[in-house]
C-alpha cells in the first residue's frame, strides 16, 4: 500500500486550518479525499475520487467518524469481495493515514 498527505494552507500553521489531501493506492485501486482541519480537529471530509482500475467497488462512502477520525471504506471485488479502507487521523499535531 502506498500512502501520500499533501496540504494546502499557510507552512507556518501546523494542523491548524489547513486542507489536506489524503491518497492510498492498492493493488488495482486508489482513493484521495480532502479533509479540512481546524484547531487540530477534522472539520469536513469531503471530495472522494475513488478509483478501480481493476474489479469494482460497491458500498463506497466517506464518512467523519469524529473529530479526529475520518473514513473511506468500500467493498472491493477482484475475484474475491473484500472490505478496503482509508484512514485518516489526528494523533496530537500529526496526521496519520492508514
Amino acid at each position: 500500500m502506498k500512502y501520500e498527505i499533501s496540504e494546502e494552507g499557510p507552512s507556518w500553521s501546523r494542523m491548524a486550518n489547513k486542507t489536506y489531501t489524503i491518497t492510498k493506492k492498492g493493488i488495482g485501486w486508489y482513493v484521495s479525499y480532502k479533509i479540512k482541519i481546524v484547531s487540530n480537529k477534522i472539520e469536513q471530509a469531503f471530495s472522494l475520487k475513488a478509483v478501480a482500475t481493476e474489479g469494482s467497488f460497491k458500498n463506497s462512502k466517506l464518512t467523519k467518524l469524529s473529530n479526529k477520525k475520518a473514513q473511506w471504506k468500500a467493498k472491493y471485488k477482484l475475484g474475491v469481495t473484500r472490505v478496503v479502507s482509508c484512514n485518516a487521523i489526528v494523533n496530537g499535531k500529526k496526521l496519520v493515514v492508514s
